[in-house]
């Protein structure tokens, strides 16, 4: 099973980092657990890594996350938050 994600979003001024990944571990762990996509709970770790990337390297970054390789055990959820 994969232990990170990558997510790149233009982050809001009026929020901290901490409130969005707050926002995004709480909607997806309980997206996780009502869909039943695995056996057990799930839950996030403590924690996370944040950062910033400028402009100039935007698309270099999006087709670094785009293009991460995934196993056939894992499953891809694109939510369009």
């Amino acid at each position: 099973m994969p232990d990170h994600i990558h997510c790149l979003f233009l982050l809001n001024p009026q929020k901290s980092i901490s409130e969005v990944i707050k926002q995004i571990k709480g909607s997806s762990s309980h997206y996780v657990n009502q869909t039943n996509l695995i056996s057990q709970k799930f839950a996030w770790q403590t924690g996370y890594a944040a950062y910033s990337v400028s402009e100039s390297v935007l698309e270099k970054t999006f087709s670094y996350i785009q293009n991460q390789k995934i196993t056939p055990s894992e499953k891809v959820i694109s939510t369009g938050i």
